[in-house]
């Protein structure tokens, strides 16, 4: 009986440790298209999908040019994903935010409420990842990806490699 018990936990263990790492995951590296994820709407302020030369690299990918912008706000929204069953997940994001007018970059997760995830108003000449835990058990989710900014002023925001992993971080 105790054999079984314990075969019976080693089983649960497993289970649960294939659960959390297994490799299942969503990506966007924006090399074909903006993989769907967009400007919001009525925002006046917006990124721009394209081929640039941002901090070292040059590739596709969302730019925020501050001296455009018209307001203080730009928000893109991500298409809604599926839980698959997981309570759990890991977004990853490479950002740049250069310039004293580029003030915040936050991320919000929204399912049946809005949760902020994370914020940053760190600049540098180099690019950043931002690894977030997101609790999945409230059903489909989307992402809002925010920046705040002092228009007309000075600054780059930019966004590339967005990842989404079924497993924590």
């Amino acid at each position: 009986m105790a054999y079984n018990m314990q075969l019976l936990i080693v089983t649960i263990l497993l289970s649960i440790f294939i659960q959390i790492y297994r490799s299942e995951f969503v990506e966007c590296n924006f090399k074909a298209n903006d993989c769907g994820i967009v400007n919001g709407p009525d925002m006046k302020t917006r990124f721009v999908y394209g081929l640039a030369t941002i901090g070292g690299r040059q590739q596709n990918m969302l730019v925020l040019d501050v001296r455009s912008a018209k307001t203080t706000g730009a928000r893109l929204v991500t298409p809604y994903y599926k839980t698959k069953g997981q309570l759990y997940g890991c977004l990853r994001i490479e950002w740049y935010s250069y310039g004293s007018d580029s003030q915040t970059l936050s991320v919000t997760q929204q399912d049946k409420r809005d949760r902020k995830l994370w914020s940053s108003s760190a600049k540098s000449a180099d690019w950043q990842k931002s690894y977030m835990n997101v609790d999945l058990r409230n059903g489909d989710f989307r992402f809002f990806i925010e920046a705040t900014v002092l228009p007309g002023k000075s600054g780059t925001l930019a966004i590339d490699n967005i990842r989404f992993d079924y497993a924590i971080c």
